[in-house]
C-alpha cells in the first residue's frame, strides 16, 4: 500500500480514518496551510464561535505550533515556497498574480510520489499546482467548493464579517 500525503489548505479538513504507517513504515503526512488566519480565531485559542471545530481537535489531540513563520505574507508565494523549499527570491513569485512565472527544479509533491506517497489538495490552491499533478483533488474557493455565493449567502457573509472579522459560510 502506498502512503497518503494531504496537502490541505484553507481549513477545509477532511478526517483521515486509517493509518498506513501500520502497514507501511512511513508516516503519512498532512500540510496544513490556511489563509490568513489569525491564531487567536481558533477555538483553542479561546475564540468564542466555534468556527474551527476540526483544527481544534487536530490541536488537543495531536500537535499545536505557538510561533508559525512564513517567507512571504501572501498565499501564492508562501505556498510556492513551501512546495519548492525555495525562497520568493528563486521561485520568482513575490505576488499572489505571478505563479505562471514559478521557476524551480524538484518539488516536494515530485519528491514524495517517487518515494511512494500518494498525493492530494484538499483545499484553496492558489501555487502552480494542477489536479494532474496530484492523486487526489478537491479545490474549495473563497465560497467553498466551487460555488458562487447566492445574495443571501453574501449578506450572511457580510452580517458574519462584522461580528467577527473573516467569518464565512462554508470552509475555504
Amino acid at each position: 500500500m502506498r502512503n497518503t500525503v494531504f496537502c490541505i489548505t484553507g481549513l477545509a479538513i477532511q478526517g483521515l480514518a486509517m493509518s498506513a504507517t501500520a502497514q507501511t513504515g512511513k508516516p503519512n503526512i498532512v500540510v496544513i496551510m490556511t489563509d490568513q488566519q489569525r491564531a487567536d480565531l481558533c477555538g483553542r485559542e479561546g475564540f468564542p464561535l466555534e468556527v474551527t471545530p476540526y483544527v481544534d481537535q487536530l490541536a488537543q489531540e495531536n500537535v499545536w505550533f505557538n510561533k508559525a513563520y512564513t517567507v512571504m505574507p501572501a498565499s501564492s508565494p508562501a505556498r510556492c515556497s513551501m512546495f519548492t523549499g525555495r525562497f520568493p527570491s528563486a521561485t520568482h513569485v513575490r505576488t499572489n498574480h505571478n505563479i505562471p512565472d514559478i521557476f524551480y527544479q524538484q518539488d516536494l509533491v515530485g519528491v514524495l510520489k517517487e518515494n511512494g506517497y500518494q498525493t492530494a489538495l484538499v483545499g484553496k490552491n492558489h501555487a502552480y499546482l494542477k489536479p494532474a499533478d496530484l492523486d487526489f483533488w478537491s479545490e474549495y474557493g473563497h465560497w467553498g467548493k466551487n460555488k458562487k455565493a447566492t445574495p443571501a449567502e453574501k449578506e450572511t457573509a457580510r452580517f458574519l464579517n462584522q461580528q467577527a472579522r473573516g467569518q464565512w459560510l462554508e470552509p475555504s
